[in-house]
């Protein structure tokens, strides 16, 4: 007589159902939190590398620039810090960008400072974005006939992808000190 061949029971299909479906969710879990993860970092080096722009494009004006006796390597310019005292005490921010001879140009149009930015780091486009310059030694500006000394901070804030909070920012910070050549 043959021997009846016996198939596997509800319950061990459901078991193996059970466990595939919780190996597949856990892999699943790790693919998002690993993609969200990268983003993250991507849009902090994005914002790393617009911080480090603005710093060289500072120096690569600073160079181009004659500081005589006026402290301000942004003597000459539109903006010279002159304008910026009498504006705002040198709290006003701005940015650096390319004018239409290729020469860096100091802005203080945040939207102009923000297509900018979108430019160099685009995955922060549509994010809150902003970038800024702030001159940080406003008080200890130094005197005619001294080397002068500005400090700057450069400041990119964006939305995160990965917030749900809309007034959430990260940013990324950088600081140069500029001195006469």
């Amino acid at each position: 007589m043959p021997k009846l061949k016996r198939g596997d029971t509800l319950i061990e299909v459901l078991i193996a159902f059970s466990i595939l479906s919780f190996v597949m969710a856990t892999a699943f879990n790790g693919a998002i939190y690993g993609y969200k993860t990268a983003k993250a970092s991507q849009e902090r080096t994005q914002a790393s590398l617009a911080v480090q722009y603005q710093i060289e494009a500072l120096k690569t004006y600073r160079n181009s620039m004659a500081w005589s006796g006026d402290p301000s390597f942004l003597e000459g310019s539109t903006v010279s810090l002159a304008n910026y005292q009498s504006m705002s005490n040198l709290t006003t921010g701005f940015c650096m960008i390319k004018n239409t001879t290729d020469n860096w140009a100091v802005n203080t149009i945040s939207d102009l400072c923000n297509t900018t930015l979108a430019g160099i780091a685009p995955n922060l486009a549509g994010r809150n974005q902003t970038m800024t310059i702030v001159l940080t030694n406003p008080t200890d500006l130094p005197i005619a006939n001294t080397t002068p000394t500005l400090t700057y901070t450069v400041t990119v804030s964006w939305r995160p992808s990965n917030s749900s909070d809309l007034n959430y920012l990260e940013s990324s910070t950088g600081v140069v000190v500029l001195t006469k050549n």
